[in-house]
């Protein structure tokens, strides 16, 4: 990956950003399994990690001929007024790296003892020796 997008919401009255940032990621989504390429990285380089918010622009990763044929295919339409593409540019050197990933946290054993009983049609003591 060479080269880079930024795609930049702007200022709207009527809709917040966080509202138009997930109307135009469901836009890329569709654009990108439409397409059918996978040499497309996204990131969010305004995220706000005080404020959980990805910010208000969105930056396409990839090679020039990739990001070309994407902006070509015309994904964004209906948001024409609400975005500014900054770009092509040549991506710096790198400054780091951040790994960003979801974490999905245990639930109570008490929840899990349920469940186990609900998909092994057992008891609560049978429940409670198989999960502690």
């Amino acid at each position: 990956m060479e080269r880079y997008i930024d795609i930049r919401l702007l200022p709207d009255p009527e809709f917040p950003a966080n509202l138009l940032m997930n109307a135009l990621f469901a836009k890329l989504h569709r654009g990108l399994v439409g397409w059918g390429n996978n040499r497309i990285g996204v990131s969010f380089p305004r995220h706000d990690d005080g404020i959980p918010t990805l910010g208000k622009c969105l930056r396409l990763h990839g090679d020039q001929q990739d990001l070309d044929n994407l902006m070509a295919r015309n994904w964004f339409c209906g948001m024409r007024d609400n975005i500014l593409v900054v770009g092509p540019e040549t991506i710096p050197t790198s400054k780091g790296y951040r790994c960003v990933y979801r974490v999905q946290a245990k639930s109570s054993p008490e929840r899990l003892r349920r469940r186990y009983m609900q998909r092994h049609h057992t008891d609560a003591q049978t429940a409670r020796q198989t999960i502690p």
